[in-house]
């Protein structure tokens, strides 16, 4: 705070910017490493098909399309991370000690892959930020930020040529909504309150697919800058 106070004094009020890239937040999801198929056949006719198809898929939930007569598989995957920005080793000093943060501006928000083993593709990812304590998307406070694509099975991401796969370096940018775009703003803003990160994807398989099977490691990083005016 001192040395803010002794720029202002030497050259005049203004604005001071504080670029960060915050931690990387690390989602993971292990399905284990079973192989072959969910069991097939007519579910209208065999009550118990759908739950021991489900029973292959840990989590899961299992119901019977009477129309199709397949078991359809339903699994959702929703994992959390506390976002303590102030405790963060790299967090700048400057703002720490300022208290006098009066926009936080998004660069972007990246994401990468450094384990991807997935036998199957996954469906688009919801990513959400939410107050501390949210835990689902329905949960009051959460905003939906962006949506990923859809990740193929078994491949690392790969959004920057010439950079390795799966890397921080070859990472992807989010196509952020303009209210989660805002919102984290918000979140950061208040860098002593903890807050939320959330992702969200409903897988769905049907009997006769293969079992999913395989490891998906997913890293989310904000990259922000930290507006402080004297």
């Amino acid at each position: 705070m001192r040395y803010l106070l002794l720029i202002a004094l030497s050259t005049g009020c203004g604005t001071f910017s504080y670029p960060y890239e915050f931690e990387p937040e690390n989602f993971a999801q292990d399905f284990g490493s079973q192989t072959g198929n969910l069991p097939d056949g007519d579910c209208t006719q065999a009550p118990s098909l759908c739950s021991t198809a489900a029973s292959l898929v840990s989590g899961s939930t299992g119901t019977c399309d009477g129309a199709t007569k397949k078991c359809v598989i339903t699994y959702d995957f929703r994992q959390v991370q506390e976002i303590d920005l102030d405790k963060q080793a790299s967090f700048p000093p400057q703002v720490l000690n300022s208290g006098l943060v009066s926009l936080v501006k998004i660069d972007q928000v990246r994401y990468w892959t450094p384990t991807n083993t997935l036998s199957f593709a996954t469906p688009p990812i919801d990513v959400y930020f939410g107050p501390k304590g949210t835990q689902k998307e329905s949960d009051v406070g959460a905003i939906k930020i962006a949506t990923l694509d859809p990740l193929a099975a078994a491949t690392p991401t790969a959004c920057v040529m010439g950079q390795p796969v799966g890397d921080k370096k070859s990472a992807c940018k989010m196509k952020l909504t303009d209210a989660g775009r805002n919102a984290l703003s918000v979140f950061a803003k208040d860098f002593k309150t903890n807050f939320e990160a959330l992702l969200v994807a409903h897988i769905v398989v049907h009997s006769g697919d293969a079992i999913p099977a395989g490891k998906l490691n997913l890293s989310v990083q904000p990259v922000v800058a930290f507006e402080i005016t004297l």
